[in-house]
């Protein structure tokens, strides 16, 4: 009601103003809810524009409060302008402040004066990131802090305000900073890592660089659809391009996504995450801090371990030629994470144990459901013996379920075809038991993508915390398999059969 009535009232003010003159517009006020501002050409024309104002806003039990307006008067001497620093605005009830040459009002969250919109964001992103970083927080409620909070507060300022694309680059370059100090991150990385999406296998942390223009160009377009006579003038003398990247123009949030998504899986350590972008339910453990019983230990070494940040022989080798990139135990074979984690036989008892911990988790969650569980059953088929993980039944319906953490250069979902091929016999010994008989496989990489067809057989029994929870899980194992690995003595298995 309060807006409606300043509308209402503003109708009567009829002084002409000129703020757009140079173009041919004719501007009296400019309002946005209860914050109103008046222009005039003269001192006489705003005194008699605010008169008119108070004594409106008075007739429907309105006051303007005095100390939280000002006035700001420029003038043009001599082929300059100069800010006129004396009050213009009193009377009885007081004096409205001027502001001076160096002073500035807030006004709908950006700082004007005689110089134009005044942002320093460098200086107030600084401090909110320093107050981030004391607080007693993990890791992933800092960035979660980060993400929601504090860049869509710096958003609105940065969109209205001049400022540039140095200045976006370098909150860019602050963000990256923190956000690594957080994650005790070390050494250089790809940018996209930050910047992509936790579905691409990113971080999730918008960039200010690309978002900030993108705003400003969707702001502008949305002008373009106003039937207004002054919004007409606007842009038709102000023209605002689609922002560009790597030479192409961008005009959704999409195609921001893509870039980075792309940068990053054409990356040597981002490479791994191509199909992360196949199964987004697992990345909730990413985008929010909901996993209360992850410790903000065990968050930075799943993001390292995720993005391949661990130093392994290879990683370092990038840094320096003294580190060799052939593993200590086996021949020929290269050091890296993948290599430890997937096939180094000093690995291999680490290696159950990860795969028995995602099966327990399996098994638990379906006892949780009702189905009576076996572990390992032996099954006579017409292929020979064969022995899945698990083989849970329920009345007369039976899931055959297999546990694979594969490489992440393969397709999880070519792994998971190749468990139903291998286990298809199955299905026909147990034709006489259950009357209802599923074949499935539970596939993640080590990375924590988990397969499509896995997602899709798992999902009317595991929620999307718990496929989450899955992929949490297979990275604390995998830093399990890290640690084993580097704790071991054994330096070749021909030495330790002698």
């Amino acid at each position: 009601m309060q807006e409606f009535n300043c509308d209402q009232q503003l109708s009567e003010l009829t002084q002409v103003v000129t703020s757009l003159a140079p173009i041919g517009a004719n501007l009296t006020f400019m309002a946005y809810a209860d914050d109103i501002i008046l222009f005039s050409k003269t001192e006489s024309g705003l005194k008699h524009n605010f008169k008119i104002l108070e004594d409106q806003l008075a007739l429907c039990g309105l006051n303007i409060n005095y100390r939280k307006s000002a006035t700001l008067g420029i003038t043009s001497k001599r082929k300059k302008w100069v800010c006129n620093p004396k009050p213009i605005l009193k009377n009885d009830q007081g004096t409205i402040t001027a502001l001076t040459i160096n002073d500035t009002y807030k006004y709908l969250g950006v700082k004007i004066g005689a110089l134009g919109a005044i942002h320093t964001p460098k200086e107030d992103y600084i401090k909110a990131m320093e107050n981030i970083t004391k607080a007693p927080l993990k890791p992933q409620q800092r960035l979660k802090i980060l993400r929601e909070h504090l860049i869509p507060k710096l958003l609105h300022q940065l969109v209205i305000s001049t400022v540039g694309s140095g200045s976006l680059k370098h909150l860019d370059a602050l963000t990256r900073s923190y956000t690594k100090k957080w994650l005790k991150i070390k050494i250089n990385c790809s940018k996209a890592i930050f910047h992509a999406t936790a579905d691409d296998g990113g971080l999730n942390i918008q960039s200010f660089l690309y978002l900030v223009p993108l705003l400003r160009y969707g702001r502008n377009c949305k002008l373009l659809g106003y039937d207004d006579p002054l919004t007409h003038i606007v842009t038709e003398n102000v023209t605002t391009p689609a922002p560009v990247i790597a030479g192409t123009p961008v005009t959704t949030k999409g195609d921001v996504r893509e870039h980075f998504g792309k940068l990053l899986h054409s990356s040597v350590d981002g490479k791994g995450l191509l199909y992360h972008t196949t199964c987004p339910k697992v990345h909730q453990w990413v985008r929010t801090a909901h996993h209360k019983w992850l410790t903000g230990r065990d968050f930075i070494r799943a993001v390292h371990l995720r993005h391949n940040l661990l130093p392994s022989g290879m990683m370092l080798s990038r840094l320096s030629s003294a580190h060799s990139k052939s593993c200590p135990v086996c021949v020929n074979a290269p050091y890296t994470v993948a290599h430890i984690l997937q096939q180094c036989p000093r690995s291999h008892g680490a290696r159950i144990k990860r795969h028995n911990a995602i099966c327990k988790y399996v098994a638990e969650t379906m006892t949780k459901l009702g189905f009576k569980v076996e572990w390992e059953p032996m099954l006579r088929t017409t292929e020979g013996p064969l022995k899945p993980d698990l083989l849970a039944s329920i009345g007369e319906c039976a899931y055959i379920i297999d546990i694979a953490i594969c490489s992440d250069g393969i397709d999880p979902d070519k792994v998971y075809l190749d468990k139903i091929t291998k286990y298809g016999p199955v299905a026909d010994a147990l034709v006489d038991t259950y009357s209802d008989i599923k074949l499935s496989a539970f596939v993640v990489n080590w990375r924590g993508a988990i397969a499509k067809r896995t997602l899709k057989d798992f999902e009317p029994l595991v929620t999307s915390k718990g496929f989450s929870t899955v992929s949490v899980r297979t990275l604390q194992y995998g830093n399990y398999i890290w640690d084993m690995w580097n704790r071991s003595t054994v330096v070749s298995f021909a030495e330790a059969e002698m």
